[in-house]
């Protein structure tokens, strides 16, 4: 019963609180990143975005490109 008080504690919450905040602003800064700076200029890194910045300029007006915002 201890150890569930302490995982519920002030210091705790706020210390997940924090981890998860930070997450989510890497995560944003990363798509803002790929959306605004890898796929307008046909960047094509590897990986799974690019994988699909490669499929959405072989496949335009597809499924593909309507996924990886690409206007081409």
């Amino acid at each position: 019963m201890n150890s569930l008080k302490e995982a519920f504690s002030r210091k705790n919450m706020l210390k997940n609180l924090n981890f998860f905040g930070e997450l989510n602003l890497g995560l944003i800064l990363t798509a803002v990143g790929i959306v605004y700076f890898k796929n307008p200029n046909h960047f094509a890194f590897g990986g799974t975005s690019g994988l699909s910045i490669l499929l959405a300029d072989l496949f335009p007006g597809s499924t593909w490109a309507a996924l990886c915002g690409s206007s081409t």
